[in-house]
């Protein structure tokens, strides 16, 4: 028994519409909460205690000079849960990917000259969110960790 062709020709389309939409990968990017921009964060570590973590010391005693834009904002961020008690985060909205190098007052006119390498996120719904992949200083040991940087003074 042969099937007739208007017959036929409806499987195979709807066959064919089957797999067209099996094969669609969107995504729906409502449905996605993006992080932004990355700051610098910085650990201060001296004397083998965290500098930061000392209450006398506020934002207005840290400056940061270099490739910084009117947008600069410093913020001391203190009571953490995890590896560490505190960290310095800094910002700038006008940062771009690529390098950067700036110099960093601390309290007793004291001040610490670092580079870094700023990336961006890819992604079909959050890429371009600005990312500090390397943090460098000729003056003090620079160790990575998850999220921020460790600056030893000492």
């Amino acid at each position: 028994m042969a099937i007739p062709f208007k017959r036929l020709f409806t499987i195979l389309i709807t066959i064919a519409a089957v797999l067209q939409g099996c094969s669609e990968t969107t995504i729906d990017c409502s449905t996605v909460l993006c992080v932004g921009d990355s700051p610098i964060r910085l650990e201060l570590i001296e004397n083998g205690t965290n500098l930061l973590a000392d209450p006398t010391y506020t934002e207005a005693d840290f400056s940061i000079s270099g490739d910084v834009g009117t947008e600069v904002t410093i913020f001391l961020s203190r009571g953490l849960q995890g590896n560490t008690e505190a960290l310095l985060e800094i910002s700038d909205s006008s940062w771009q990917p690529g390098n950067g190098t700036f110099s960093l007052s601390l309290p007793g006119d004291r001040s610490i000259d670092f580079s870094t390498v700023f990336g961006e996120t890819t992604g079909e719904c959050c890429g371009g969110a600005l990312t500090v992949e390397q943090l460098q200083s000729q003056q003090v040991p620079v160790s990575s960790n998850a999220g921020y940087f460790t600056l030893t003074l000492d």
